[in-house]
């Protein structure tokens, strides 16, 4: 099964490479790691009062991006066997070859069209990083067709009656 990582800043707009790479590997499962760097401290004071509570920064990260996670969950069943997303702290290439060796990440997916901002003030700009591993970094260009997703315009706040605890969701987001 291939295992894709794909960076992202938590907005639905950087979930528009999901659906092209869901069609890329058409009916062959793919494992997918929505992935989020986030910078070390670089002073000793720093490290000293540094918490790696990743429970900060998912606090922050809004209810649709988790609800369009699971519409794409549903949308893609028959090709993504698992949806993840992950938070991690590091700001090295060897941080980066590391984790997608153990991970045994095969492909990199970047959306050639989407840029990614700096969600918190310690993110990092990941694509340099990824750039430098064994990893092929492959570029998806979302195609605005009919049959295709528009994660841009998908919005839970619509359906306010249905509420899906988040303990139902297929998706994992790591704790």
């Amino acid at each position: 099964m291939n295992h894709i990582l794909i960076p992202t800043d938590f907005s639905i707009a950087s979930l528009s490479i999901v659906s092209a790479v869901a069609e890329e590997f058409g009916t062959a499962p793919v494992k997918i790691t929505l992935f989020h760097l986030i910078d070390m401290p670089t002073s000793i004071s720093e490290l000293l009062t540094f918490r790696r509570s990743k429970s900060r920064y998912e606090q922050q990260i809004n209810d649709e991006f988790h609800d369009a996670c699971h519409v794409l969950q549903n949308k893609f069943a028959n090709s993504i066997a698992e949806l993840k997303v992950e938070l991690a702290f590091g700001n090295s290439s060897a941080y980066i070859k590391n984790y997608l060796e153990a991970n045994k990440v095969t492909v990199v997916a970047v959306s050639a069209n989407t840029v990614l901002k700096k969600t918190f003030r310690e993110s990092i700009t990941m694509l340099p990083l990824l750039e430098r591993t064994n990893v092929p970094v492959k570029y998806f260009t979302p195609r605005k067709a009919a049959h295709h997703t528009d994660v841009n315009v998908i919005s839970m706040s619509s359906l306010k009656k249905v509420t899906i605890p988040k303990e139902e969701l297929n998706y994992v987001t790591e704790k």
